[in-house]
């Protein structure tokens, strides 16, 4: 998907567009749980897949992955799972090449397509493994949203937005919680679900011009799609509130991990970016929350469309008890960051949902930055 060449062309409408990953939802499970983080789910789709090792064998997935190490691995599987797909059509050509066609007697009267077919059958199998593992923990984890409605609030209090606030709300995450956290913020979450007049399991999803009908919605962009959402065979997509993945309900519409994912391959996917980008242009601010922008596409876009990068700030995991106040794992986001956009954007030590309040000091001097700047309007 090609970025429009253009930055915010000066109506900047949007007060504040929020982007959160995993890192925001961390501290919402139920007593005191974590949830999933991509290592944690590394872990535990390994678990699946050794059933079958060599399921697991052939994805190269191993126990006590770094999250980014498997997202890099993740998407290399379903990288070559699509290339060895395409091959078909030259795999009996390929028994005619020198050294000559005996040597490969064995491999004729369909066998080598047999196998291809058959490879391919247990291939899929895997990545109907990966779904249903994808559900399991960001769809089926029990979370406690009174815990994170009242992490929100607090952040939205010291963002200073309140219910007539024009916000968006972005997530690379697959989970609901902000939904709720919204709802029960008094605003009303539009994750593209139109309202319908009758009660039905396969609900329309349309998320077109998402970030641009606001009035009284707060527009809620999955980047990387939604549990509960599916296309049919046909085509047709809808959105249900099923937990547990089966394939007999389509292919869900979520991108699965991967550092260099290729968005313009779904259209709901596809839109939903663009929406993202034309809030980037549009906002006054742009707070980054819990993720660790191992997502190529996402800094690119934040490169793009933010102007000047004052107006971005990006959480970084805090710790009280070092030198510096950091976490171990804020080393590798902080370099990505200078690497990105210089010195020119704030960074946020903080543990939402956990810890000290010492963050919201630190946020509300950046908003203060930006007033002094004249930046806020």
């Amino acid at each position: 998907m090609e970025l429009p060449s253009g930055k915010a062309d000066g109506h900047r409408d949007i007060d504040l567009v929020l982007v959160t990953g995993a890192g925001a939802s961390r501290e919402f499970g139920v007593n005191g749980a974590k949830l999933p983080l991509m290592g944690d789910w590394s872990d535990e789709l390994c678990s699946k897949l050794q059933a079958n090792f060599s399921y697991l064998k052939a994805t190269g997935l191993s126990l006590r992955m770094l999250g980014d190490e498997f997202e890099a691995q993740l998407g290399k599987f379903l990288t070559d799972v699509e290339s060895f797909r395409r091959i078909a059509k030259l795999l009996s050509p390929t028994l005619e090449f020198p050294p000559g066609s005996n040597n490969f007697q064995a491999l004729r009267g369909g066998v080598l397509d047999a196998w291809h077919e058959n490879a391919s059958f247990h291939l899929d199998a895997i990545i109907d493994l990966i779904r249903q593992s994808l559900y399991e923990q960001f769809a089926e984890k029990a979370s406690d949203l009174v815990a994170a409605s009242s992490a929100y609030l607090a952040l939205f209090r010291v963002l200073g937005v309140d219910t007539k606030t024009p916000f968006v709300y972005a997530t690379t995450n697959y989970d609901t919680i902000a939904e709720y956290a919204i709802r029960q913020f008094g605003c009303f979450p539009d994750w593209g679900q139109p309202p319908a007049d009758t009660n039905t399991n396969e609900a329309p999803l349309d998320v077109t011009g998402l970030a641009s009908r606001m009035g009284r919605f707060t527009p809620v962009l999955h980047l990387h799609g939604r549990v509960g959402w599916y296309r049919r065979d046909d085509g047709r997509v809808y959105c249900s509130q099923v937990i547990r993945h089966d394939k007999g309900y389509g292919v869900p519409i979520v991108m699965l991990p991967d550092p260099d994912k290729v968005y313009d391959t779904d259209d709901i996917i596809n839109t939903l970016w663009a929406e993202f980008q034309n809030a980037l242009g549009r906002a006054q601010r742009v707070f980054v929350l819990g993720h660790s922008l191992n997502d190529a596409f996402l800094v690119r876009s934040l490169q793009e469309h933010v102007e000047p990068y004052e107006r971005l700030a990006v959480s970084v995991l805090s710790d009280e008890s070092s030198p510096d106040g950091l976490h171990a794992s804020a080393a590798a986001v902080k370099e990505k960051i200078r690497d990105a956009f210089g010195e020119h954007l704030a960074l946020i030590p903080m543990r939402f949902g956990a810890g000290s309040d010492a963050w919201q000091a630190n946020i509300a001097a950046w908003t203060s930055r930006l007033q002094d700047a004249a930046l806020l309007g």
